[in-house]
């Protein structure tokens, strides 16, 4: 096995040292040794001839220059061994001292390299100890303009493509960034200096014709000022008149307004209410009266609110309890006891109204009340809670980053209700109720894996199919749908499935 040089240099001591004549007397005998196949005289020898270029330098003799040819020697070596024996020791002696970093410089070390980094015929650990010689060189501390000329050979070698050569590439790529850090680029040509100086020119010229150009808009534009101000004179005349018009209509409007806003006192509203949160108890006849009531009730909230976008009655209508009565009804009431009345005036809570509105919603809990009526067995009923749902998770998308998972998604999961909208998609029960359970859950999983196969599968399969839909609602939000839920990796996989293009 080869001895691997000491990592210390071993100086010689005061008794042991040698004036210039004498170092320079031992280097043919130090040449002979490095040059040798024996690899403990080779390691003798370049220790040897170490020792004599640092004390030289400590000494401030100006001969330690001289050493280093042997080792450049050494380097080019297609010897791999004898190569790494030349670097350990150049590698050394470059971090141990500036003064001996400027000397193996003045030895013509960058001249060589350029040869040796072009020679295509050079072994590859010649490059590589080339290479990482400059390396060193650089961080220790060498002036960086000294390399400009090698930029070229190392762009060269940067850009090599062949895998066997993958290593000498990243590490002329590492230099030239180096370089580049210092500002060292390569050196322009006189051709390229003298294209600089014509475009240069030629950008003049360019910029005092747009200056002319400029000057002469400008005056245009002044020209055009001056016209528009008159035209505008007279306009305005006329503007006032009409202005006077359109605040009469305005105040037309707002009188409007307030008569729909407050088209239900508050007293009234808080009554129904109250009568929501009645429980059905009592004689038949008590029973059927408080069904009439909230009967009514409901009528009059689905007269005033449908297919109205009124956001101050709706918040009225949060702030009386009407809310909190809808939900006591869904939550206790006998499913055969919640007529289609009572569902579609909730429905109409959320439809037209805006995210602000279906937040307050929200806020009620409303989930597991509209998850209970997915029992009834009057298919309308049914059909208005997983509309409603899906109204109330639309504003969740809404108001959160797109990359982001659905805001609600939790408050359903802990209920159940991921599985029972899917279930209720199973069923088959109407068009409407499969197609808005498939909506609903494509919102609930955005940006988020659907770990059930068959609802990956399934639902994805039906969202694909329904942005070909008549209905310009459902095709529209099945293609929010399947790009909510392409937001995560395993779902788009099976989304792009079969050549499917999700749309933008």
């Amino acid at each position: 096995m080869t001895e691997q040089t000491s990592e210390s240099i071993r100086l010689p001591g005061p008794s042991n040292s040698h004036d210039e004549k004498a170092n320079l007397s031992e280097i043919p005998l130090i040449v002979n040794g490095l040059l040798s196949d024996d690899p403990l005289l080779r390691a003798h020898s370049t220790e040897h001839l170490m020792s004599i270029a640092l004390l030289d330098e400590e000494h401030g003799s100006a001969s330690s220059q001289l050493y280093f040819g042997p080792l450049i020697i050494m380097l080019e070596s297609s010897n791999e061994e004898k190569s790494q024996t030349a670097f350990d020791a150049l590698n050394k002696i470059i971090k141990k001292s500036v003064l001996l970093q400027e000397s193996f410089l003045r030895c013509g070390f960058l001249e060589i390299s350029r040869y040796n980094l072009i020679d295509e015929n050079a072994p590859e650990h010649v490059h590589s100890n080339t290479l990482s010689i400059i390396t060193e060189l650089i961080t220790n501390g060498v002036n960086p303009n000294e390399m400009a000329q090698l930029i070229p050979i190392l762009t060269k070698l940067g850009s090599e493509k062949d895998q066997k050569k993958k290593k000498i590439s990243l590490k002329a790529k590492m230099i030239e960034t180096l370089l580049a850090s210092q500002g060292v680029t390569c050196p322009l040509s006189s051709d390229e200096i003298q294209e600089l100086k014509r475009q240069n020119e030629e950008q003049k010229r360019q910029n005092e014709e747009l200056k002319r150009q400029n000057d002469e808009l400008k005056r245009q534009n002044e020209e055009q000022k001056r016209q528009n101000e008159k035209k505008t004179r007279i306009i305005q005349d006329k503007e006032r008149i009409i202005q006077d018009k359109d605040k009469e209509i305005e105040q037309l409007k707002r009188d409007n307004e307030e008569t729909i806003y407050f088209k239900i006192p508050m007293s009234v509203l808080i009554k129904i209410g109250e009568d929501f949160k009645i429980p059905l108890e009592g004689t038949e006849v008590q029973k059927r009266n408080i069904l009439e009531t909230q009967e009514k009730d409901a009528q009059l909230l689905i007269r005033t609110y449908e297919g109205i976008q009124d956001e101050i009655g709706r918040r009225r209508v949060i702030q009386a309890g009407i809310v909190e009565g809808f939900l006591y009804i869904f939550e206790n009431r006998e499913l055969n006891t919640i007529p289609i009345t009572i569902s579609y005036a909730f429905y109409q809570l959320t439809n037209p109204a805006s995210d602000e509105i279906k937040l307050l919603l929200f806020q009620k809990n409303p989930f597991p009340g509209l998850l209970r009526l997915f029992d009834h067995t009057d298919i309308d009923v049914l059909g208005d809670a997983i509309s409603a749902i899906n109204n109330i998770l639309l504003a969740g998308v809404n108001i959160t980053p797109m990359n982001q998972p659905h805001p609600h998604f939790e408050s359903i999961n802990t209920l159940g209700g991921v599985e029972k909208i899917f279930s209720l998609f199973r069923r088959n029960v109407s068009k409407h109720s499969k197609n808005s359970a498939a909506i609903c859950i494509g919102q609930l999983f955005r940006a988020k894996e659907i770990v059930d196969a068959d609802m990956l599968r399934e639902i994805i399969a039906h969202l694909k199919m329904l942005t070909n839909d008549p209905d310009d609602w459902v095709k529209t939000n099945s293609k929010f749908a399947l790009i909510d839920l392409a937001r995560n990796e395993v779902n788009r996989a099976d989304i792009e499935s079969g050549g499917f293009v999700i749309p933008e």
